[in-house]
């Protein structure tokens, strides 16, 4: 009779620094659930490895004077060897920047294509009115938009809605546009002197002006809107 199978795995660990006791701590116990396993019978597997991406690996490994896949590289080597010394028994040591896993997640990153899984960003709306390309900036292969600040100047004052459309649906969020306070007979181009950090404008026909410095002040208009679209997809 063939044996019950059991499969166990740790996290596989993020290379950014050196391992820790919470490391050794997830790596122990796996270790000791499968022997436990073998123990009972079981044909028992455990995988270990590590995660080998991000932008925060890179700039460790820039910070050290090497390259991303040599510091993951050394990474991997010192991980094996804490293992071996920990008599950690794993049954495979995995790595993302394998060329296996890189094969495998390519199959089926190409699936999810083919079936249209993947929404596609196909423009954006301001309260209800489709936006131009040339009014916004899209970050590709993202839900990042940057409205640019010409267009802004010429939105009204108050709440608006930006919605970024998709191919499958539309993720929505909203921003404010405030007018500044007018008050004296000072101008843009001539500070008041009881409040040299806060100009003020009495003329309400420079608001263009004042989005655009306010934009850039970061002080009251928001520019940029990130939107973070979480779609649900029915099992079937």
């Amino acid at each position: 009779m063939d044996k019950k199978t059991f499969y166990i795995t740790t996290p596989i660990y993020y290379p950014s620094g050196k391992f820790h006791i919470g490391t050794a701590y997830t790596t122990t116990l796996a270790d000791t659930i499968k022997r436990y396993k073998k123990m009972r019978g079981y044909d028992a597997y455990l995988l270990t490895g590590l995660d080998e991406h991000g932008q925060k690996v890179q700039t460790v490994a820039e910070n050290r004077g090497l390259t991303p896949k040599a510091h993951v590289d050394e990474m991997a080597k010192e991980a094996k060897k804490l293992w071996s010394l920990m008599e950690i028994d794993y049954d495979q040591f995995i790595r993302t920047t394998d060329e296996k896993h890189e094969e495998v997640v390519s199959k089926v990153v190409e699936k999810f294509v083919a079936n249209g899984d993947f929404s596609k960003f196909t423009g954006v709306k301001l309260d209800g009115t489709l936006v131009a390309a040339d009014k916004y900036t899209a970050v590709s292969g993202s839900t990042v938009i940057t409205l640019k600040k010409d267009y802004l100047s010429t939105l009204s004052v108050g709440k608006h809605t930006l919605t970024i459309v998709y191919n499958d649906g539309e993720c929505s969020t909203e921003f404010e546009i405030k007018a500044a306070q007018s008050g004296g007979n000072t101008t843009p181009d001539k500070p008041n002197p009881e409040d040299p950090k806060s100009p003020q404008t009495g003329d309400n026909s420079n608001l263009t002006l004042w989005i655009a410095l306010l934009f850039i002040s970061g002080g009251t208009v928001i520019g940029t809107t990130v939107v973070s679209k979480k779609k649900k997809h029915a099992v079937k």
